[in-house]
């Protein structure tokens, strides 16, 4: 996880949707690995 990601795309207005990214992909690694 890259913390840089965070503040660099616009603060914490966007840091619900980098977590629900953030879910989103570990998901699709837990789909792939199943």
């Amino acid at each position: 996880m890259q913390a840089g990601a965070l503040t660099e795309s616009g603060g914490r207005k966007s840091h619900c949707s980098t977590l629900e990214q953030l879910l989103a992909w570990e998901k699709k690694l837990y789909e792939e690995v199943k």
